[in-house]
């Protein structure tokens, strides 16, 4: 079950690199894939990279799931 969401918007692809990385050792995944957007400012490409991080936790289990049947 996904229990924390979060975005992760930069200009710079090494930037998103390091900044997906460090959420990765916090435990966060990704969630779908990159995005890329691109807006032209003063005449220039402009690249926007997003990538959506999510946490998952697992439901705890019910006593039944550990019955013998």
């Amino acid at each position: 079950m996904v229990t924390e969401y979060d975005v992760v918007s930069v200009n710079d692809v090494a930037e998103l690199k390091t900044r997906v990385k460090d959420a990765l050792s916090k435990g966060w995944q990704p969630y779908e894939g990159l995005q890329v957007s691109t807006s032209v400012v003063n005449g220039a490409a402009a690249p926007l990279y997003t990538q959506v991080l999510v946490k998952i936790t697992e439901p705890p289990q019910v006593e039944e799931e550990f019955l013998v049947k």
